[in-house]
């Protein structure tokens, strides 16, 4: 009589198992459809018990720890993940948790979750399962980002620009890494054409021709220049590019280099666009201070080489002058004035 019942004690242990089981993954559904909805106040009550009952399970923690970042509850995310013991367990869980400290403007403990021997580990992982094309930003990418936004932050533009840079090469999906680079004027001419190189080899396995281009016009004016004048001349004429743009544009990305910043000519409005840029920066209101690099470049390579001796010379003569060649490319003539003969009397 004791054999069946401990049988039947067994059977119904695993009933009551099984049971679970299916609660659990119908709890898991309900929270991942709540996300997709956002109903993110729905999805934080259902995976806060579901994260319960199953004992801390490291998915179920990640979900709950994803709704509290949706809502941006970080305080409460960290404390889930250090409660759990899973604030750097794994890749994942390390990134979620920087990402929270720097939501906190804690910075120093930000990089330190970031440190070396996170990032060789990402990069370790990175390496075995590979992109393999599937669509997805690698973490080490992401981390290396989220380092780049938080030297920013310290106003250390060397150090985020290096970083931005690595997130690009770890990751050429990467936009957002591009966008901070570019946008913020982070890197020189001759930097960007270099950085244009050493992704163009991963550009071109993605297949996305349309990326290349675009990299290519962010990161090279010179190429933008050029693929600019192109798309007028296929527009005015169709026949006078062979089988579209694709083509020719794909060679001038491509082996044409040299060629295409050879036969570039020069904007007749370069030293407009380099202060403008600066404006911009200096407007934006996000950065204590700036290095206006590319308008003395400007004036250095294009409008002013008797200022390129760097020698000591007169603030007002050199206002002046700036003034007068702006007024000049923004198409000045005797019988036509411009906004800065209205601005400043020239």
């Amino acid at each position: 009589l004791e054999f069946p019942a401990r049988l039947l004690g067994k059977a119904m242990a695993d009933a009551r198992s099984a049971m679970q089981c299916s609660e659990l993954d119908s709890l898991r559904s309900i929270v991942q459809d709540s996300l997709g909805k956002h109903m993110f106040d729905n999805a934080i009550f259902f995976a806060d018990k579901l994260v319960t009952m199953s004992w801390a399970a490291p998915d179920d923690v990640y979900r709950l720890g994803q709704a509290f970042l949706f809502t941006k509850q970080y305080r409460r995310a960290l404390n889930l993940l250090q409660k759990t013991k899973h604030a750097t367990s794994s890749t994942r869980f390390r990134y979620m948790t920087a990402k929270c400290l720097a939501e906190c403007q804690e910075w120093d403990e930000c990089l330190a979750t970031l440190d070396d021997d996170a990032l060789q580990v990402a990069q370790a992982e990175a390496t075995i399962t590979g992109s393999n094309g599937d669509g997805r930003v690698c973490l080490l990418s992401a981390m290396l980002l989220l380092k780049g936004y938080v030297y920013e932050a310290l106003e250390n533009w060397p150090l985020a620009a290096r970083s931005y840079c690595e997130a690009l090469r770890a990751e050429p999906l990467n936009y957002e890494a591009l966008d901070r680079l570019v946008s913020n004027h982070m890197l020189s001419s001759d930097e960007q054409k270099a950085l244009l190189a050493d992704l163009e080899p991963a550009l071109a396995a993605s297949g996305l021709e349309w990326l290349r281009l675009y990299y290519g016009c962010k990161l090279s004016p010179d190429l933008g220049k050029q693929l600019a004048e192109m798309h007028k001349r296929a527009m005015a004429d169709p026949s006078s590019v062979d089988d579209g743009l694709g083509l020719t544009t794909q060679h001038t990305l491509g082996d044409g280099k040299a060629a295409a910043e050879a036969e570039a000519p020069q904007s007749a409005l370069e030293l407009c666009k380099a202060l403008h840029a600066l404006l911009r920066v200096l407007w934006s209101g996000q950065y204590s201070s700036c290095s206006p690099h590319e308008l003395v470049q400007a004036v250095w390579t294009h409008v002013g080489a008797q200022f390129a001796s760097r020698r000591q010379h007169d603030a007002q003569e050199f206002l002046l002058f700036l003034l007068s060649r702006i007024a000049d490319e923004l198409g000045r003539t005797p019988t036509r004035r411009v906004v800065v003969d209205d601005l400043f009397g020239c």
